[in-house]
């Protein structure tokens, strides 16, 4: 298992090979919801979830976009600002409590359930017209 130090390690340095690869172009931190069936449903018919998707890209839209086609989601970009990767751990950390369990080989889930504390944030970010997708 690999400790926090190499793991924070590992992330300042492909923090850094993307900040090269991107040119320095602005990135943004969005958060989405995603309308999902659910997985394996107790009985009957799959029923839909919501899912809170947050995320940093240098074009929310597009990558969204990308998420829309290669999954069974409906994806509605709630709200984005101006951020990278720092501005985007510091929420994942913040609902830490809302996150989903971790995913494959142990990676920390980018999902969360819609809490109110998720709904808030996304609500104080939305009295700011500059974070409206």
């Amino acid at each position: 298992m690999i400790g926090e130090g190499e793991m924070q390690q590992w992330y300042a340095l492909r923090q850094r090979g993307r900040d090269q690869r991107d040119g320095g172009r602005p990135r943004w931190v969005y958060i989405a919801r995603l309308d999902v069936a659910e997985f394996r449903p107790p009985e009957g018919p799959p029923r839909m979830i919501s899912l809170i998707k947050i995320g940093t890209s240098l074009c929310p839209g597009a990558r969204l976009a990308n998420y829309d086609r290669g999954s069974n989601a409906t994806v509605t970009l709630l709200a984005c600002f101006r951020g990278g990767f720092p501005e985007e751990e510091a929420m994942h950390e913040r609902f830490e409590n809302s996150r989903l369990p971790n995913g494959p080989r142990n990676h920390k889930s980018e999902l969360f359930y819609p809490t109110r504390d998720v709904l808030a944030f996304v609500e104080e970010l939305l009295e700011n017209p500059e974070n409206h997708p």
